[in-house]
């Protein structure tokens, strides 16, 4: 199952006002923002995805790649990979020091 998505901003009037120190436009993240996800299911057990977002503006981006096999009904194992880049100054970038790999057993009782 592929998924593709941009996540755009458009802005149809400015913030004025004598009590506005600045915009919120520099807080808010992703505004030029592609996301992609591709989620492959080998058999009913067993799992994969890759995905990642790439902003546009930053040119900074994120990946992530997981797996998960079913146990039995109640029972799954995960294991997922997350990576990050770009410059220090930028939403992803902040985060190029603290790429991590997870692993899970998840229960439903």
């Amino acid at each position: 199952m592929p998924i593709l998505e941009y996540a755009g901003e458009g802005i149809f009037g400015r913030q004025e006002g004598a009590l506005y120190a600045a915009d919120s436009r520099s807080a808010r993240p992703g505004r030029k923002t592609v996301l992609a996800r591709l989620a492959l299911r080998q058999t009913d057990k067993l799992s994969y995805a890759i995905g990642g977002a790439r902003n546009l503006s930053t040119r900074d981006l994120s990946w992530a790649a997981g797996v998960e096999y079913k146990m039995t009904d109640s029972l799954k194992f995960r294991g997922d990979l997350r990576l990050f880049s770009g410059n220090d100054n930028t939403e992803f970038g902040r985060w190029a020091r603290n790429d991590y790999f997870e692993v899970g057993l998840i229960y439903k009782f």
